[in-house]
């Protein structure tokens, strides 16, 4: 049984999933837009969202840091 199961292992070894993760979340910062599956977009956005919203973080302290001073 799959209990417990979230993720989607698209049917790779982890080391490919992992790198071809690392790919398109690459591809999508750099482009901004990327074409696949589905699945792939949905486990691609579980790796890709925290990232966006760490450096969405920074960039406002950042920038009250410059405006204080």
């Amino acid at each position: 049984m799959r209990h417990r199961k979230k993720f989607n292992h698209l049917g790779r070894q982890t080391a490919h999933r992992k790198a071809m993760l690392a790919n398109m979340a690459c591809s999508l910062i750099e482009h901004k837009r990327i074409n696949t599956t589905v699945a792939k977009a949905k486990a691609l956005r579980v790796f890709v969202e925290p990232l966006i919203t760490k450096s969405n973080l920074i960039l406002l302290i950042i920038e009250e840091l410059f405006l204080v001073t």
